[in-house]
């Protein structure tokens, strides 16, 4: 780990069922610090879309 912020994808594109994410912290003491979680089903990540309360439509990711 480092500590910059950085981005860590997790794809799921299963058939059914539910998916989950865990991080599991092996030194007492250590810390992590989670922003911006998303979750999405698909073979990619989309890009964030980083809003205040207010709902927002986007355009689709280009790659």
């Amino acid at each position: 780990m480092t500590t910059a912020w950085a981005r860590f994808n997790v794809n799921h594109s299963g058939t059914g069922g539910s998916g989950s994410f865990g991080i599991q912290i092996e030194t007492s003491g250590d810390v992590i610090e989670v922003d911006c979680a998303q979750y999405e089903v698909g073979a990619y990540a989309s890009s964030p879309i980083i809003t205040t309360t207010a709902s927002l439509t986007r355009n689709a990711d280009q790659f």
